[in-house]
């Protein structure tokens, strides 16, 4: 599970580029996270709900300029994290295991880069799986 100040760490590195000076085209040049509201999905087993998949989350901008102008597009990637949170509690999740944490945030990356490409990736800072 990913403290605020551990993304912010692996936030600050990514950013500072490699070891020979060389920043990554695709790294944020400066750190702009973008907090989303807390959301729970549940998590479904056939036709029984055996708990729920919570996650909070940050949303890692390639530049400060696109993080403010997420702000109407809240609705937007809201409903895409909802969407691929609802696929991923179907397939990975289960109340009696602990979520992979890494492959949540992976998929939510891709979907809602697809909403906005200037989102660089997806910060779990708190996810749990609880039984009903």
């Amino acid at each position: 599970m990913f403290t605020l100040a551990a993304a912010a760490a692996l936030g600050s590195a990514t950013a500072a580029g490699g070891a020979g000076g060389e920043a990554d085209d695709k790294a944020p040049t400066e750190l702009a996270l973008v907090k989303l509201e807390p959301m729970a999905v549940p998590i479904v087993d056939g036709d029984h709900v055996q708990g729920e998949l919570r996650v909070h989350l940050y949303l890692s901008a390639k530049d400060p300029a696109s993080a403010g102008e997420m702000g109407p597009q809240m609705p937007r990637l809201r409903a895409a994290t909802f969407a691929t949170m609802m696929d991923f509690a179907r397939l990975y999740a289960s109340p009696f295991q602990a979520v992979n944490s890494d492959q949540l945030a992976k998929k939510l990356t891709a979907a809602l880069r697809k909403e906005n490409p200037a989102i660089h990736e997806v910060l779990i800072t708190a996810v749990a799986a609880k039984p009903v």
